[in-house]
């Protein structure tokens, strides 16, 4: 049996002994490496949250460009939807470019200036009977359409208003002419009244009759239709009165005092307007007459 002493020195064995060198080694390697992985630990963490911002912030760029085509088709189709309704419920519309009368605003002209034309008055001539012409389209404003007017032959009404009023002037061209010339070559006819008080056999002094000038224009038409027919006359000027108060113009026209002659020899301030240089909303003229050629029969010249 063998014995212990107390004071030999201790043996250690090679394992135990490599086992605890292993263990301390390995301890050592903990404690060198446990800030490294913190750090890259944090710079991991740094990446990933880096990362989650930019895919945030793609998100919402998309996000939000997804809304504004969202926005601009919502916005293009209600457009369309409006424009489409609107054709649908507007007052006016087109059938082959008709204009409708009095039914909205859509083809006004606005801003037209009316200024004096002598094209249409004064002294009369084929050249201003031929301007009066040039207002009536071909067929005489009389048309035929398979929708409005279902296939029958109708008047539109503004050409002939023109008609009508073409006819009063011309009736008061003739007469004017006839009475002016009447009044130069038989001067007794046409007592004076330029005296409101005379002798009894005494009668007032004549005056000298106005300057006459022949018009070859007029005679010829004299010629041609020696009598106004009063019927179509009277027929005309209630026509035109019912074709005014139908469309019923309410434009604004300035207003002025102007001097016109009493009678008595003096002046009197008469307030009148002239409705020259007044700006004013207006009817498409020229696009009626181009419909009314368009489907219009019948010949040329005044209705």
């Amino acid at each position: 049996m063998q014995r212990l002493n107390p004071f030999s020195p201790k043996t250690i064995s090679y394992h135990r002994l490599s086992k605890e060198a292993s263990t301390e080694h390995k301890q050592e390697n903990d404690q060198d490496t446990t800030p490294n992985s913190s750090q890259n630990q944090n710079e991991d963490e740094e990446a990933d949250h880096h990362l989650l911002a930019k895919q945030l912030r793609h998100r919402s760029r998309r996000m939000c460009l997804r809304q504004t085509c969202v926005y601009m088709l919502l916005s293009l189709t209600s457009l369309l939807i409006g424009l489409a309704f609107g054709e649908m419920f507007r007052l006016e519309y087109d059938v082959d470019g008709y204009i409708e009368p009095y039914a909205s605003a859509y083809h006004n002209v606005p801003n037209v200036v009316w200024q004096k034309n002598v094209s249409f008055v004064g002294e009369p001539s084929a050249a201003m009977e031929k301007a009066w012409e040039g207002l009536i389209p071909k067929g005489r404003g009389f048309v035929r359409h398979d929708v409005l007017t279902k296939g029958e032959l109708m008047s539109m009404s503004v050409f002939h208003e023109i008609h009508c009023l073409h006819g009063l002037l011309a009736s008061h061209h003739l007469t004017t002419y006839q009475l002016s010339k009447l009044r130069y070559y038989h001067p007794t006819l046409f007592p004076s009244t330029s005296s409101s008080t005379f002798l009894p056999h005494h009668p007032p002094p004549r005056s000298a009759p106005p300057p006459f000038k022949t018009n070859l224009y007029l005679e010829a038409k004299l010629q041609s239709e020696p009598h106004a027919h009063a019927g179509h006359i009277n027929h005309c000027f209630d026509y035109i009165r019912q074709a005014l108060m139908c469309a019923a113009d309410t434009n604004l026209e300035e207003v002025s005092f102007e001097e016109v002659d009493n009678g008595r020899g003096g002046k009197d301030q008469v307030l009148g307007a002239q409705g020259w240089g007044a700006r004013r909303v207006c009817r498409p003229f020229w696009g009626v007459w181009g419909w009314a050629v368009r489907w219009g029969e019948g010949g040329e010249g005044i209705i």
